[in-house]
């Protein structure tokens, strides 16, 4: 569990943990630097489960997650971030999956609530196994349902990877994803809560740079020598996103710079293409950007 300030709904996330019906976890809490109440309120529990490491300096969350991953001594890692939930059965349901050793990675499925609104994320079941194409083609692993074997990430060069911030999951489960399969487990067994303050509606741009600064990476990398066709597909839809975030901040004449590394293989492409000559597509995609919103707070 990383924290930042995150004193409006860590009571909540930690009660959820120990509301578990599976008793033999820890909490390796890494307080980054946080100056606000988390770690008076972290502490406030009297339960040898949890346990407090403040960072010695405060680093972006996926420096945070490098440094407190060796700490954990269990076989089986799960991240909660400070504003999710899991439901009590979370994770008894999942370690019967892990029965199969050549699993290295399980999810859930899981609910995206706010105070106003919610939906359920799998509407159908998604790929199973050896699954590193489908994730590059459309990553749809959501964190807070996560269960990873600690065997498979040693296969790896590093576990998680200072480099990346935003992205640190999704570069963790996508290189564990070569080395083992996937489970999914068809009940919802957490909740990812939606709110402004999130990193994902506060700083959303900066997904798509550290995807690209991650393609950069990897495109050419032994590890992903077999994906060429995702890769591809995974590095066209950033440049979409980058498009699109930069019709959204009235950078036109970048976004019509960005279309020459797109490929026009699909409808959205080709919305993004033509959006990039409308007079008015920054209001267009503002207007959506505000329904999106307004379904949500």
């Amino acid at each position: 569990m990383n924290c930042y300030n995150g004193e409006k709904y860590l009571h909540e996330a930690i009660d959820s943990v120990l509301s578990q019906t599976y008793e033999n976890w820890e909490i390796i809490f890494w307080d980054n630097q946080s100056t606000d109440q988390s770690a008076n309120i972290f502490k406030s529990y009297d339960d040898s489960r949890l346990k407090y490491h403040l960072a010695p300096e405060h680093t972006n969350l996926g420096g945070g997650r490098a440094a407190a991953y060796p700490l954990l001594t269990g076989d089986f890692i799960a991240i909660l971030d400070v504003d999710d939930l899991w439901l009590t059965t979370k994770l008894e349901e999942q370690l019967k999956y892990f029965d199969d050793p050549e699993t290295g990675i399980c999810i859930t499925n899981t609910e995206f609530f706010s105070d106003k609104s919610s939906k359920i994320f799998y509407i159908s079941t998604p790929p199973q196994g050896m699954v590193t194409e489908n994730l590059l083609n459309n990553y749809y692993v959501s964190l807070e349902t996560v269960m990873l074997r600690k065997s498979a990430i040693k296969l790896l060069e590093c576990a998680f990877d200072p480099e990346f911030s935003h992205t640190s999951d999704f570069d963790l489960i996508l290189r564990t994803s070569t080395v083992s399969k996937l489970k999914y487990v068809p009940k919802v067994l957490a909740k990812w809560r939606v709110h402004e303050n999130s990193g994902t509606w506060q700083t959303g741009e900066n997904f798509i740079f550290e995807k690209k600064k991650w393609i950069s990476k990897y495109e050419k990398s032994n590890l992903f020598s077999s994906y060429s066709k995702g890769m591809n597909r995974l590095k066209n839809d950033t440049e979409i996103q980058l498009a699109l975030h930069l019709l959204n901040t009235d950078q036109k004449s970048r976004a019509k710079e960005t279309l020459k590394n797109i490929e026009l293989t699909s409808r959205k492409a080709y919305l993004i293409y033509l959006l990039c000559y409308l007079p008015f597509a920054m209001f267009i995609i503002k207007f959506r950007e505000k329904m999106q919103r307004a379904n949500w707070f």
